[in-house]
């Protein structure tokens, strides 16, 4: 189904362009402070119908809320245990699909530690492992971003 381009929808569009793998959330948050009078609804429905019109991809990781990609160009992504960065891996294709089936679409998704996290913790590459800081967890809250652990 074609739809309409509408203005907000080109509003919706421009925030997510400009954000790094947004959440739905953080499009709205992006608008709101600019003022835009845009509601918080037509913001989560503009980003699925550009997501059903291959405009953006969807993105679902664990333990997050969706996110949404402008980069429509097939690419895998890493996602960093520790700060929740989300990084495009452009020609990484490391899955080759079993012959015979028809794919239409892949994704992979690396875990691990990103650089700048792995520099915060004196540039040793750090096991998967609870950090806590204030009586947080470093890996779910992304913490360590702020301080540099010893």
């Amino acid at each position: 189904m074609i739809r309409r381009e509408t203005e907000q929808r080109g509003v919706v569009y421009e925030a997510a362009r400009l954000l790094y793998h947004p959440t739905a959330e953080e499009v709205y948050d992006k608008l709101s402070s600019e003022n835009s009078g845009i509601a918080r609804a037509t913001v989560f429905r503009n980003l699925s119908v550009l997501a059903e019109e291959g405009k953006l991809v969807k993105l679902s990781f664990p333990d997050q809320p969706a996110r949404y990609d402008t980069n429509t160009v097939p690419h895998d992504h890493f996602v960093c245990k520790v700060c929740g960065k989300i990084i495009d891996l452009d020609g990484c294709r490391a899955v080759v699909p079993p012959r015979g089936l028809n794919v239409t679409s892949s994704s992979v998704t690396f875990y691990g530690i990103c650089p700048d996290c792995t520099e915060l913790f004196g540039g040793k590459p750090i096991e998967e492992r609870k950090v806590v800081i204030g009586g947080h967890c470093a890996l779910r809250t992304g913490a360590c971003k702020a301080e540099k652990l010893q």
